[in-house]
């Protein structure tokens, strides 16, 4: 018998597979190893990124936040050096109409580069 969490993660995949129109049998996929409902927070996360991998930065933001899934490739086609970025670029706004504060917090941080990690994760 499921339990409630396992039961609704499972029903968030079927959910997932209906909305993008996914035409893979969902039970199959279910019974992966590494897809099959094990109770960890890695599993849960893993499919609510790829659930959310078209949906703006969201899977982004999620993995900058937990940390999870623990591996994500960037494609083929990056123009990072195969590094997934860790921040925004300041705003060409900024360098123009605040370039006194955008010169100081680059200056800060060491450089406006999207592989420079934030003040709170030195």
């Amino acid at each position: 018998m499921n339990c409630p969490t396992e039961t609704l993660y499972n029903e968030g995949v079927r959910l997932s597979f209906e909305y993008w129109e996914v035409s893979q049998d969902v039970t199959a996929y279910l019974a992966q190893d590494g897809v099959t409902y094990d109770g960890e927070l890695e599993t849960i996360i893993t499919q609510k990124w790829l659930a959310s991998f078209l949906v703006g930065f969201e899977g982004w933001y999620d993995f900058r936040r937990t940390g999870l899934p623990t591996v994500i490739v960037p494609g083929p086609d990056n123009v990072n050096d195969d590094r997934v970025p860790v921040r925004f670029l300041y705003p060409d706004s900024e360098q123009t109409l605040n370039s006194e504060n955008f010169d100081a917090a680059v200056s800060e941080i060491g450089a406006n580069d999207i592989n420079i990690k934030g003040w709170w994760e030195e």
